[in-house]
């Protein structure tokens, strides 16, 4: 039954980057600064009517709102609401927009769906049920995109070997961990599904041993707080981004050359370089208290000349991660819901 007779809620969902480096559909950061107010009411009818707001054009492939309402579809079902009209609104409120590829988007927007259903329905779900649920808005059902979106912060998510059941650890950002994402104008030609495909090959045990290895000293480092040690680490992956890079699915580079750039980019400027989801934005990851503190005007100078050379304009905005997730707004907006945090 809905709570107090509500026929509308609106929650705020941050946006997010996913995969950081060797972390591959296993972490996320949820970014402050990528913001989507998604809003469900009741209308009469069976239908969703879909209501999309941004000035910021998608990325070629990609159709705005799909991943909201595939997933609020589905969840309507689940909790037998099927039937029910509704007209769900997604309005871009970012400051200056969800500007390019690997931005979380679609997770934000299935996320919104999800938890707005959930309070305006007066179900009693827990976070984890959430995130579940939103990941249904993609086709692969990536956890990844919508567990930040949620929860906030920095996500870890595994399955638990016995049960396959979702294991999701939320990690506040340590005070001095600094972000920088850079849009790129490279398009992709095809979606994030089919880039997939480049990742099929079999893994050698060795890239492997190493790659688990990065990935948990990069966590363990990141949970104490070490800042300059998550960076060694998170810019470390040998599985998908030389690949795709390969490929050329970043644009006109490169596994190498990329590799280079990453290893020119940290010994000069001690900045980690990862990629942000499938691309084609950039992660640059720094130490705010370290030399040279942050994204200087030399390095941003050093990082545009090199993709300009690729033929790539990339434009480079510092953002701040959030430790609150669409779970803390609706908690906090409507106190009388039955969400439910896990872990």
């Amino acid at each position: 039954m809905a709570i107090e007779h509500l026929d509308r809620v609106t929650i705020q969902v941050p946006g997010s980057t996913a995969n950081l480096g060797p972390y591959f559909d296993r972490a996320g950061a949820a970014i402050q600064d990528w913001m989507l107010e998604v809003t469900l009411e009741l209308i009469d009818g069976n239908a969703i009517d879909l209501l999309a707001i941004s000035d910021i054009p998608v990325p070629r492939g990609r159709e705005r709102g799909y991943a909201g309402v595939r997933a609020l579809e589905q969840y309507l079902k689940s909790i037998d609401k099927g039937q029910q009209g509704c007209r769900l609104t997604i309005k871009d409120i970012s400051r200056e927009g969800f500007l390019s590829g690997g931005t979380g988007s679609s997770g934000a927007e299935a996320t919104g769906a999800v938890i707005a259903a959930a309070v305006l329905f007066g179900q009693s779900v827990s976070t984890r049920d959430i995130i579940i649920a939103s990941a249904k808005g993609e086709p692969q059902e990536h956890k990844d995109n919508v567990a930040p979106s949620v929860l906030g912060g920095i996500v870890f998510l595994s399955d638990v070997p016995s049960s396959k059941e979702l294991f999701v650890v939320q990690v506040p950002p340590p005070r001095d961990l600094g972000l920088a994402i850079g849009f790129s104008s490279h398009q992709k030609t095809e979606g994030t599904e089919s880039t997939r495909k480049v990742l099929e090959d079999p893994v050698e045990g060795k890239l492997l041993v190493r790659q688990v290895g990065r990935a948990v000293a990069g966590a363990l480092s990141l949970e104490r707080g070490n800042v300059g040690d998550f960076l060694k680490f998170v810019l470390g992956d040998e599985y998908h981004e030389p690949r795709r890079a390969e490929e050329g699915i970043y644009g006109n580079f490169s596994a190498s050359e990329f590799a280079a750039l990453k290893h020119e980019l940290y010994e000069k400027y001690r900045i980690a370089l990862a990629v942000s989801g499938a691309g084609p934005s950039m992660q640059f990851w720094f130490d705010k208290k370290r030399p040279p503190f942050g994204i200087t005007e030399e390095c941003k100078e050093f990082i545009g000349a090199w993709f300009t050379i690729k033929g790539i304009n990339l434009r480079m905005e510092e953002v701040r991660i959030t430790t609150n997730g669409a779970y803390h707004y609706a908690r906090g907006a409507y106190p009388q819901c039955h969400l439910n945090y896990f872990p």
